[in-house]
Parts: structure tokens; C-alpha cells; sequence
């Protein structure tokens, strides 16, 4: 599950270059981060599916 974060991570690093793509990504973003750290897996989106699945 971390090597799915790192691998969002670039792409989203990545398309910084963008500047355009960044503002929804970044509002997507904040419940995937906030999922990760809280210890609260059912609260978060699709992605959250894949967590459980992993632990």
C-alpha cells in the first residue's frame, strides 16, 4: 500500500509542472493523507477499499 502512495506521489509531483492539474488534485488529496494517518480506514474513498484489503 505504501509503494501505491509513492507511486500518486510522483505523478502528482510530476504534474506540478502542470500548475493546472494541481488544485483538484490537492482537494483529492488531503482525504487520501488524512486516511493514511488516521487510523480510520472505512472513512475514506475507493481507495480506502484497496487499504483494508492490504492490511
Amino acid at each position: 500500500m505504501v509503494a501505491t502512495v509513492s507511486m500518486k506521489a510522483t505523478m502528482y509531483k510530476k504534474k506540478p509542472s502542470n500548475a493546472g492539474v494541481i488544485p483538484p488534485p490537492d482537494m483529492a488529496h488531503p482525504p487520501l493523507n488524512r486516511k493514511i494517518h488516521s487510523p480510520l480506514p472505512t472513512r475514506g474513498p475507493p481507495m480506502g477499499a484497496s487499504k483494508p484489503k492490504a492490511l
